[in-house]
């Protein structure tokens, strides 16, 4: 509906300022009833706005001190259909927007039908969450989902609410206002209606915290003057602490949007006199004092080897490893999430409590500890099958304490125990109480304040089965161990155990470390009966290793003394990579009959001594000569898990290159919703090109606009996670450049979808751009740079050519023309890894041709004169 054409009743007031007033909306099935009470008098007959009707109704209320409320009431028609559409959405969003440009300090509340009717009793949230996120940021502040006889149900979103169900009053006066919902029908049992919220609240710690329970079996939610509920906003404001993890600690002052790890980055990583660019809240580049470049996206760095995060992201094989490295591990099996859940009942007749999670989780998502019946087997199983794409792992539950060691090069730098979330009884405040001040304590904490302590349902269940809940009050004295899972990401407390702990388990971490090549900094997870006892078989168990471990925590223990991890971890960053030994070949790598970038690779180790062990069908690790090295398709333990994180994200690639001085084209970024903005962009730019996430850019000439969305639906997951990137088409021929190690290998023609064809020559001048765009990248050693050219045959201007993507594992394969090109490619990339070829002649910089450049060129031929001298005093010695 337009909003020109968007019906608005009069503004309505009453005649007189008052000292209280409420509005009642009744949660009916069509929502066209409004009750004024003003100083306990209800208005209904003579009052305008007695009637919702259809669109939107002001109410402004003076009060008796001088101040004045405005309110307004935004509706649909009664026989409106349950519309949830995009179309719909947008439609609410702009009479929002035009209800909030009316009178921008106005309560505006929402009224709408719930699009779709659930059988039972239950609210489905997920049906409303999406409009409530888009109604909340064109500036809604509370949004009624009318839906007659059904159980209220309370969401936070910001510092907004979004109800279902209920009979809802909002209590006006002066100074803000109070919200409050009660059920349609007789009074019921608050604490078990109050868990039902919790158990399917997304947001749990936010509905914990502002919503506060009514002895009449209701709800009611205080708004402050800008109509806000209490909320801690994860990742907004700003903060302040002391850097106690330095040896002098200082006030630091810290935007909450910044993970901790960025912060403590940039101070060490400035302090040891490096240049320190940021793009966002997550990446860190610049170059150290020797001009060494580096690349940091929150924890993973340019030392974080691709083949090394694949094992440690997939339990099953990580479990595998670490039984190789010699350390104990739980007993369990794996299995896939199409397998029955019976088929891993069977465990619970051999160990008195497991532990369920899925094989590439993170963060404790999807992991439930403490299983010990049927049906919380079969519930744990669905929360893990929820967070995997690959299997579910069941596993026997050791008790100790949990415990994380942080291994940087190769050496255990610190250990901090991790105490599950739990609180202690006073006799006068409710669990809710109690946890509501715990979670604002961490809220004030540089680490913990977006970890708040969440009631899930797992959580609710224990509650439930000890005979409690939320609205419960606890003894004095009283300990209540919330959950046996103590991630910190779920509630956990960091507490510094380095000085404490028997040392044995610090090499117990290391081995465990050492299991993952090419990996500087890792994160160890052992259960340890005895810290102080040594290790043995039966005192603990490796838990499993991360690759993008929080080593921020060790700076913010809550206990013992804190440990500045992130210290070695700049030490490492900056100092040189360690040269490999050059280890020829001993034999002719054997034919490979199905060509692979992993099968190519893993013949050439092969024949240089090699023993291959595959973990995957593309990733394998090979071990010979006193060592151990990783392979991942075209990527190895030297490609680093960050170049591919800023590679996938067009921002972010785009904000590197920038900085190194190299041309690009101009470009824009779409979210997953706006298909239809990004095509009408293209339309606009003329000759375009479509890139979704790291993919290769692809041309959109000839492309109509049902391919286009197709397209973009085919790449949907790509979009959500790193966004898509329309750019102006340059004009020229597009060249696909192989830089291995700073070294240009292979030129290939590219087509339309980025696709590499047949072999091309280019000009020196712009191998050295290809070379320097790789470079750029730190922990980027086997890439693709796709250019396009103007004209091949002449140098390159910043002019003539742009930059238009750089990207990780290529498909060697398309880089060589036959079995025998195959061979030799395949032959000098390894070279180049194992350190048996002189580094790359491309120069650095000295791409763009001009008088610098004819300079450049007169230096570059020195050498090759001085050797051609070389070679004939030697034929003439001869």
């Amino acid at each position: 509906m337009p909003i020109d054409s968007f019906p608005q009743t009069a503004p309505w007031s009453p005649a007189a300022p008052v000292g209280t007033a409420t509005l009642e909306i009744h949660g009916a099935e069509a929502p066209d009833d409004l009750v004024i009470r003003i100083d306990g008098t209800e208005l209904r007959d003579d009052t305008p706005a007695a009637h919702l009707q259809p669109g939107l109704t002001g109410i402004t209320v003076p009060f008796q001190d001088g101040t004045t409320r405005t309110v307004h009431i935004l509706t649909s028609p009664a026989d409106a259909p349950a519309d949830d559409s995009a179309e719909a959405r947008r439609s609410w969003r702009d009479r929002i927007a035009h209800a909030r440009s009316l009178t921008d300090d106005a309560l505006t509340i929402v009224v709408r039908p719930l699009p779709h009717r659930q059988n039972g009793d239950e609210p489905a949230p997920s049906h409303t969450s999406v409009f409530a996120r888009q109604a909340v940021r064109a500036g809604a502040h509370l949004i009624l989902h009318t839906r007659a006889d059904a159980d209220p149900h309370v969401e936070v979103v910001r510092e907004s609410l979004s109800v279902i169900g209920g009979r809802v009053s909002i209590d006006l006066h002066p100074t803000g206002s109070r919200v409050r919902i009660a059920a349609p029908g007789p009074q019921t049992d608050t604490d078990a209606l109050y868990t039902r919220m919790l158990r399917s609240a997304a947001r749990p710690a936010a509905v914990l915290l502002a919503v506060d329970p009514t002895d009449d079996g209701g709800f009611r939610v205080e708004l402050d003057a800008l109509h806000r509920a209490p909320a801690l906003l994860h990742r907004q404001g700003l903060g302040s602490t002391m850097t106690v993890w330095e040896d002098e600690p200082q006030e630091l002052r810290f935007d909450r949007a910044v993970p901790a790890r960025m912060v403590m980055w940039e101070r060490e990583l400035t302090r040891r006199g490096a240049t320190v660019h940021t793009v966002g809240t997550r990446l860190l580049f610049g170059a150290g004092p020797t001009g060494a470049p580096y690349l940091v996206h929150v924890t993973e760095t340019d030392r974080t080897g691709i083949p090394g995060c694949v094992a440690t992201g997939n339990k099953r094989i990580a479990r595998t490893l670490l039984q190789n490295a010699g350390v104990r591990i739980a007993q369990g099996r794996y299995f896939r999430v199409s397998r029955p859940v019976e088929e891993a009942l069977t465990l619970l007749e051999q160990h008195a409590s497991l532990v369920v999670k899925p094989v590439d989780g993170h963060a404790g998502l999807g992991v439930t500890v403490g299983v010990s019946t049927p049906e919380e087997l079969r519930a744990a199983w669905r929360a893990a099958a929820d967070h995997t794409r690959v299997g579910i792992l069941v596993e026997e539950q050791f008790v100790g304490e949990d415990v994380r060691v942080s291994v940087v090069d190769g050496i255990a730098r610190a250990a901090n125990q991790r105490v599950p979330p739990q609180i202690v009884g006073d006799g006068t405040n409710t669990i809710r109480d109690l946890i509501n001040a715990k979670n604002r304590s961490r809220y004030d904490n540089i680490h913990l304040h977006a970890k708040p302590v969440h009631l899930t349902p797992h959580r609710l269940s224990r509650l439930e089965r000890a005979g409690l809940s939320p609205l419960s009050v606890l003894p004095a004295g009283r300990t209540l161990v919330i959950d046996h899972k103590a991630n910190l990401a779920t509630g956990g407390d960091p507490a510094d155990v380095t000085d404490t702990i028997h040392p044995s388990y610090l090499r117990v971490a290391e081995r465990a470390a050492s299991a993952f090549p090419g990996q500087g900094i890792v994160g160890v997870d052992l259960l340890i009966a005895d810290l102080a006892r040594p290790a043995d078989d039966d005192s603990h168990i490796v838990v499993e290793a991360n690759s993008f471990p929080d080593i921020a925590s060790h700076g913010t223990a809550y206990t013992g003394t804190p440990q500045n991890v992130v210290g070695p971890a700049a030490d490492l960053l900056l100092s040189p990579a360690p040269a490999l030994p050059r280890i020829r070949r001993r034999t002719a790598p054997a034919p490979v009959d199905d060509p692979t970038s992993a099968a190519l690779l893993a013949a050439e180790m092969t024949a240089r001594g090699f023993t291959i062990g595959w973990l995957t069908r593309s990733l394998f690790f090979a071990t010979g000569h006193g060592m151990t090295l990783g392979f991942e398709r075209a990527m190895t333990d030297r490609t680093s898990q960050a170049a591919r994180r800023v590679l996938q994200r067009a921002v972010q690639r785009r904000q590197v290159l920038e900085v190194a001085g190299l041309p690009q084209p101009d470009a824009q970024t779409f979210g997953p919703l706006r298909c239809g903005a990004a095509w009408r962009h293209a339309r606009k730019l003329g000759t375009a090109t479509v890139q979704f996430g790291g993919r290769a850019p692809l041309d959109l000439q000839g492309m109509s606009r049902d391919e286009f969305e197709a397209a973009w639906s085919a790449h949907a997951p790509a979009i959500r996670s790193h966004r898509a990137t329309v750019a102006v088409r340059a004009p020229g021929d597009r060249y696909g450049v192989l830089v291995v190690h700073g070294r240009v290998l292979g030129v290939r023609r590219l087509d339309r979808t980025g696709a590499p064809t047949a072999s091309a020559s280019l000009h020196r001048s712009y191998r050295r751009l290809a070379a320097d765009a790789a470079r750029a990248f730190a922990g980027a050693d086997i890439v693709t740079v796709s250019l396009i050219v103007q004209d091949a045959r002449t140098p390159a201007t910043a002019g003539s050519v742009v930059v238009e993507h750089v990207g990780i594992d290529p498909d060697l394969v398309a880089f060589a023309d036959d079995e025998k090109a195959r061979v030799r490619l395949v032959r000098r990339i390894v070279d180049l890894h194992l350190g048996g070829t002189r580094p790359a002649p491309e120069r650095v910089g000295a791409w763009n041709e001009g008088a610098a450049g004819a300079r450049t060129r007169g230096r570059a031929l020195l050498p090759r004169v001085g050797a051609v001298v070389r070679r004939a005093r030697r034929a003439l010695s001869r």
